[in-house]
């Protein structure tokens, strides 16, 4: 009888193991890119891998691979101290408004993105330290109907995944620096016209 349970519970596990794989599945991974003994930036690498079988679309301006000029569109990274404290965000934030269809993209099975991003400056370190770091992306997101055609909803590929999270890290990161204002950035000439 006991045979006959670990077997029903064993086929159980293989055909739900074998459910879970199949359609879109996101995978993502972080990994520290400062060059070992410098500590004077916040350098992490994020890889997102489509590892299911079908594609899907993710909502592109809520990952690090769209361009905004060099920082992040908005705060897309969970950065704490040693104890347990949210860094403050001091980055941009970019307003997209209405979604439409072009800031979305497809990720075709097996298709690898992979990116380094600086977060030195996006993140508010205090007196520096050690900080873990974590990349979370919500798959909720969806075409807005007044922003897409009928056709574009129709192809649209929603994943049934809820969030993607990476791994975590920890970096330590250098002491946070105010930017500091002299006369030459705010538009002076140094012959005071």
């Amino acid at each position: 009888m006991k045979l006959l349970r670990f077997g029903c519970v064993a086929l159980a596990a293989a055909l739900f193991s074998t459910h879970a794989l199949a359609g879109s599945h996101l995978v993502a991974t972080l990994r520290d890119s400062a060059p070992p003994g410098f500590h004077d930036r916040v350098l992490v690498t994020l890889t997102l891998t489509n590892d299911g079988d079908e594609p899907v679309h993710y909502f592109k301006a809520a990952t690090p691979f769209i361009e905004t000029g060099g920082g992040l569109p908005r705060d897309q990274f969970l950065v704490t101290d040693a104890f347990g404290y949210k860094a403050r965000y001091r980055g941009a934030w970019v307003n997209f408004g209405h979604l439409p269809a072009s800031l979305f993209e497809i990720m075709q099975p097996g298709e690898t993105l992979e990116r380094t991003v600086d977060l030195t400056k996006e993140y508010d370190y205090g007196n520096g330290g050690p900080f873990t770091i974590r990349y979370d992306l919500s798959m909720d997101w969806a075409l807005e109907p007044t922003q897409s055609t009928a056709e574009q909803r129709a192809a649209f590929l929603k994943s049934d995944q809820g969030m993607v999270s990476s791994n975590e890290i920890v970096i330590i990161a250098p002491p946070f620096v105010e930017p500091v204002r002299t006369w030459l950035s705010e538009g002076m000439r140094a012959d005071g016209l």
